[in-house]
């Protein structure tokens, strides 16, 4: 998977912008990015990293528009967003240049789908819990029934 170059203004009249790259890896979708001042672009931050586990990311949307797309990602947590500058909530915008629009598209195809195969995971493992815990629970019960039977035999005999 290649990395997507974005954007994302922020500070009240678009004062800076952070600048980078999103990529996606077997556990997480990682931005690297820096906050540039507008008004020289000369003033420049050190680079940053901020990964976003697959466990945080609730939902995942590319709209494309005339000159640009706009990749949007909601998390379940807002502290998941917290380091990125601009993030509103437990959201982020990441503007896409027209030339990176496919490549954008397919992140977010990618990232969707590992998304929902994280989710079926995590399902699978609960219901396999609950199965497990059913079938103590019954074995238990079989338990308590032999030993119920063995003692009106012995009341029986006796």
């Amino acid at each position: 998977m290649n990395s997507v170059p974005f954007k994302i203004r922020y500070l009240p009249g678009n004062l800076a912008r952070v600048e980078g790259v999103a990529r996606l890896e077997a556990d997480a979708l990682i931005l690297e990015f820096r906050t540039v001042d507008e008004l020289v672009g000369v003033f420049r931050s050190r680079p940053k990293e901020v990964r976003i586990h697959l466990n945080d990311i609730e939902s995942v949307d590319f709209r494309r528009g005339w000159f640009a797309g706009r990749l949007r990602v909601g998390t379940r947590r807002v502290s998941a967003l917290e380091a990125i500058p601009g993030a509103k909530g437990a959201e982020i915008n990441l503007k896409c240049r027209r030339r990176h629009r496919l490549a954008a598209e397919e992140l977010a195809s990618s990232l969707r789908l590992r998304v929902t195969e994280k989710h079926l995971e995590e399902l699978r493992g609960a219901a396999q819990q609950a199965d497990e815990a059913d079938e103590g629970r019954l074995e238990e019960g079989r338990n308590i029934m032999v030993g119920r039977s063995a003692a009106g035999s012995h009341r029986e005999r006796g």
